[in-house]
């Protein structure tokens, strides 16, 4: 299944929704975009066709990064990666140079994932190169 028929299902998944199921859906990709209620609020104020087509292009990217899919796409790989206690400084600084990034680019939900385990495997690098 290529691209254009996943993105076709996904449209027509979105057409055979009520407008009130597609305004929940809308709803949680802003939330997962982690804006501000000052940046969603003329977002929400779309018609349903132009949310419909947001929805899309959000998913199309989601799609897209899965299939660009680097060596770290998952939380759980950087975690397992930065727990290696036989990394090199060199490893060790592009592990955590591209955390910084994937941290910064990906979803709230994608954060929310690295969470309380992430954080202390990424505490516990630092102070480590502290020392």
């Amino acid at each position: 299944m290529d691209l254009q028929d996943i993105m076709d299902e996904e449209e027509n998944r979105l057409e055979k929704l009520k407008p009130e199921e597609l305004n929940q859906k809308f709803e949680d990709m802003l939330n997962d975009m982690n804006l501000s209620d000052e940046k969603k609020e003329p977002l929400r104020r779309q018609p349903l066709a132009n949310k419909k087509k947001m929805l899309l292009m959000h998913y199309k990217g989601m799609v897209t990064s899965c299939e660009n899919k680097n060596k770290f796409d998952k939380p759980l790989e950087y975690i397992q990666y930065l727990g290696q206690a036989e990394l090199s400084v060199n490893k060790l600084y592009a592990c955590v140079e591209s955390l910084r990034i994937a941290l910064t680019n990906n979803p709230l939900s994608w954060v929310n994932e690295f969470g309380i385990n992430g954080l202390k495997s990424l505490l516990s690098i630092l102070n480590v190169c502290y020392r």
